[in-house]
């Protein structure tokens, strides 16, 4: 059996509610499930004691990166990866196909704009949450 223990996970924002088609309910509810396991979950070991009795123990991440925020304090360089970012998106055909010409475009300039003030030029913008820091 496979055990993973992360220092970082990432996930959408579940608080970013409202804003034309980010608004979308599958995007905050993964958002706010994974928030739950993350914490406060993680304080309650009665939780999960199926898992805790297949061998698993309790793990508390440090950090929380969310996407797809109003909130960032955390930017991520993606100068150099931004093409391979636009190929993997391209392979999601459920939520690409169908896109207008130029949507590449508009999502580097998103990139730029997370990039200001910054010393490089595209960015990735998250909010960032110290989760052993609340502990």
């Amino acid at each position: 059996m496979l055990k993973y223990r992360p220092e970082i996970v990432v996930t959408n924002d579940p608080y970013y509610r409202f804003r034309g088609y980010f608004s979308s309910l599958d995007h905050r509810t993964t958002g706010q499930a994974t928030m739950d396991v993350v914490w406060p979950y993680l304080l309650a070991p009665g939780t999960y004691r199926d898992l805790l009795e297949a061998g698993f123990q309790l793990h508390k991440v440090q950090e929380v990166l969310m996407w797809q925020t109003d909130n960032a304090n955390y930017r991520v360089d993606i100068t150099d990866t931004f093409d391979i970012k636009i190929a993997a998106l391209r392979c999601h055909k459920s939520q690409v196909d169908g896109m207008p010409d130029g949507w590449d475009e508009r999502l580097k300039e998103r990139a730029m704009e997370a990039a200001k003030g910054e010393n490089y030029t595209l960015a990735e913008a998250f909010h960032r949450e110290e989760v052993l820091q609340r502990l």
